[in-house]
């Protein structure tokens, strides 16, 4: 399998500063989660949207409301339900599908040429001339950003999205809302751009919350204009004990649930995994072969 070789992720410009601290974050999650409630996430999200399918959302998403882009997509998908339909389609009409989310004719630009570089690299792997990302599924995450920011167009936020939301991992997207609401929390410097604050966030916030804790300050900055109102309870230097032993408490609700969750996704892959249906798959397998 061809791999990119991953180079050294860029350098916190803000390592040195201590915030957020885990209890900032965790009483953070906690204030959020009474407000809101805690966040669903999908348990396989990329099965209803390849990743391919993911990222061009993603890249038609910018500059634009979730609404409209999701509209945008859905036009794309109608008038041209393959990718490789895109590629090949006459000019105008994927620009035309896609007209309703704004700068359909960047947008598209830049869809093409991913589509082609995936089809002249990694060809082996698209069925039929159908373009694909599957093969980024096992790439380690540096890889895969390392990847992915090579496309013009795709930022860390386009990437941090795609694998937070599309690949299930583990990584924190700081988006408008996030970025304002994060500086009036003191977890990032005031002078910190989204791609700065990006990178120190994503070092410090914990792993186990960084997918709610990204769902619940776009929707707390969305619902009160990236005002803090009761959050301003987990701004730097302003916890006391009491949020302290709060924050503790909360972590420890949160891996109480993420083991128990683990627990139940081992017995899952334990059934699952069991020699007669292991000895059925290879059956399967052989007979494809064949």
């Amino acid at each position: 399998v061809k791999k990119v070789k991953a180079s050294p992720p860029p350098a916190d410009k803000f390592a040195k500063l201590t915030n957020p601290t885990e209890e900032m974050c965790y009483l953070a999650h906690k204030v959020l989660c009474e407000m809101y409630g805690e966040p669903v996430r999908a348990k396989n999200s990329h099965n209803d949207f390849s990743l391919l399918d993911s990222l061009c959302r993603t890249i038609l998403s910018q500059n634009t409301t979730d609404n409209t882009s999701a509209r945008a997509f859905a036009n794309l998908k109608k008038t041209l339900p393959t990718w490789a339909q895109v590629l090949t389609a006459k000019p105008g009409v994927a620009e035309e599908a896609i007209r309703c989310g704004g700068l359909a004719d960047v947008k598209m630009y830049r869809i093409r040429l991913i589509l082609t570089h995936i089809l002249q690299e990694y060809g082996e792997y698209c069925i039929d001339g159908e373009p694909t990302l599957s093969y980024l599924s096992n790439w380690p995450t540096d890889q895969v950003k390392d990847y992915l920011l090579k496309f013009k167009g795709v930022g860390p936020k386009t990437v941090s999205c795609l694998l937070l939301f599309a690949m299930q991992r583990d990584d924190f997207p700081v988006d408008t809302h996030v970025w304002k609401i994060c500086k009036s929390l003191g977890w990032v410097p005031s002078s910190a751009n989204r791609e700065a604050a990006y990178r120190h966030l994503n070092n410090r916030i914990p792993d186990p919350i960084k997918y709610d804790l990204h769902v619940l300050l776009v929707k707390h900055g969305k619902m009160l204009k990236n005002a803090l109102g009761k959050l301003s309870c987990a701004k730097a230097g302003k916890m006391g004990e009491e949020e302290v032993n709060k924050a503790i408490k909360a972590k420890e609700e949160v891996m109480k649930k993420r083991i128990k969750k683990c627990k139940k996704q081992d017995v899952v892959k334990s059934e699952y995994f069991s020699p007669k249906k292991d000895e059925q798959k290879g059956s399967r397998k052989g007979a494809k072969k064949e």
